[in-house]
């Protein structure tokens, strides 16, 4: 079957049904979606390729990825969204390279594409990853801020995290003020160690209906 009809879908429903025809992938539509990737021209092709990179020949999953996040308007928000759902297993060298990428997402911006980042880093982020993410804990998207902190408490703990606050080998004191002054003004308590409660549920526009933000 050819892939065109997933290529050119306009609604996350219509992809979603294309890409369940294609299955299981074959030769020939691997080949039909690198060439889309290859040309890099049709943002709606790259972004439905991108929310199912189950399409994408395994060897180029996550450098396809790491383009779109690092690419811009919808593209972003489309390669985190795919980023979550990444089949494994990942080969580590991979996964840091993803978590990279989704980390310098999240510190580049706010709206969709960050909190769907931030989304992704849970199940990719190992708790060494944690030093990085402390200066992300005063984040000014509260969706994103919420995601992170609870990401944090789950490999951590509430008090591994506390911890790693007070590490000054690891963590510069200026950043584990601002990480601690917003976590008490969220209310997160590291004592108790429960994760903040998630707000809202995170939305995802198709390319017709993202204004951007």
């Amino acid at each position: 079957m050819t892939a065109a009809p997933f290529l050119a879908a306009t609604t996350l429903a219509e992809a979603t049904s294309a890409h369940d025809a294609l299955l299981p992938v074959d030769d020939e539509t691997l080949g039909e979606v690198q060439y889309a990737l290859d040309a890099w021209e049709d943002v709606q092709a790259v972004a439905n390729v991108l929310m199912h990179p189950d399409l994408i020949a395994a060897p180029l999953r996550v450098p396809t990825l790491v383009r779109g996040l690092e690419d811009d308007g919808y593209l972003p928000l489309a390669a985190a969204v795919g980023a979550s759902r990444l089949p494994a297993p990942v080969a580590e060298e991979d996964r840091v390279a993803l978590v990279d990428a989704l980390l310098d997402l999240v510190a580049g911006q706010g709206g969709l594409a960050a909190v769907h980042a931030a989304e992704a880093l849970d199940g990719l982020a190992r708790d060494d990853d944690a030093v990085e993410m402390v200066v992300l804990l005063g984040h000014p998207d509260d969706d994103v801020r919420q995601r992170l902190q609870r990401l944090m408490i789950a490999l951590l703990g509430g008090e591994g995290l506390d911890r790693l606050l007070d590490d000054r080998d690891l963590v510069r004191a200026d950043d584990a003020e601002i990480a601690r002054d917003q976590l008490a003004e969220d209310g997160v308590d590291l004592d108790r160690g429960a994760p903040p409660h998630l707000t809202s549920d995170v939305l995802l526009p198709s390319l017709s209906e993202y204004d951007g933000s």
